[in-house]
C-alpha cells in the first residue's frame, strides 16, 4: 500500500504505520495531487473513485488519469450533482478543488463508485440519499457499521 500512503502524505495527512494497521490524522482540506493509475506497484485503479470524491474538497485543482479502466466515470456525474466541479477529458479528470458539496439523491452503479458517493455524502452539507448501496456489501465488509462507529449518521432503508 506504499503508493496509497505516499499520495495521502502528499495530500497533507500524517501517517502512522503499525503491524497490520495504519492511522492518519484528520485535516480540513487535503492538498491537491495528481494521480495516474497503474498496475501494482503503481497507484491502484480501485482507489481512483474514492480519491476523486476526496479531491473535490482539496485546496486546489487535481488531475486523475485513469489508465486501466478508462470508462470508470459514472461516479463523476453523480459527484457533479452534489456541486462538485469535475471535467472529463478522455481518460483524465480535472477536479476543481474547494467544492462545497451539497446533499442530493444519488445512484451508485458499482462497488467503488458507490463507496465514493458515501464518502462524498459524509462531507456534504445536508442529507443525501444513495440508491444502489447493495454494491457496497459485495466488497466492503461492515463499511456502514464502521463509519457509524466513527460518528457518521447513516440509515439504511430497504426498498421494494
Amino acid at each position: 500500500i506504499t503508493s496509497i500512503i505516499d499520495k495521502l502524505e502528499e495530500m497533507g495527512y500524517k501517517i502512522i504505520k503499525g503491524n497490520g494497521w495504519v492511522k492518519l490524522n484528520s485535516i480540513k482540506r487535503p492538498k491537491s495531487v495528481n494521480i495516474s493509475t497503474y498496475p501494482y506497484p503503481g497507484f491502484p485503479t480501485d482507489l481512483q473513485q474514492p480519491l476523486t470524491a476526496l479531491l473535490t474538497i482539496a485546496k486546489e485543482d487535481s488531475v486523475i488519469e485513469e489508465t486501466i479502466y478508462k470508462d470508470r466515470v459514472a461516479h463523476i456525474y453523480e459527484l457533479n450533482k452534489m456541486n462538485a466541479h469535475i471535467d472529463i477529458f478522455g481518460s483524465s479528470f480535472i477536479i476543481k478543488g474547494n467544492s462545497k458539496l451539497k446533499g442530493t439523491i444519488l445512484v451508485g452503479k458499482d462497488l467503488r463508485g458507490t463507496a465514493s458517493l458515501v464518502l462524498a455524502a459524509l462531507v456534504a452539507d445536508g442529507k443525501s440519499e444513495i440508491l444502489g448501496v447493495k454494491y457496497l456489501d459485495r466488497g466492503y465488509s461492515n463499511l456502514i457499521t464502521n463509519l457509524k462507529s466513527l460518528g457518521a449518521h447513516i440509515d439504511i432503508y430497504e426498498m421494494d
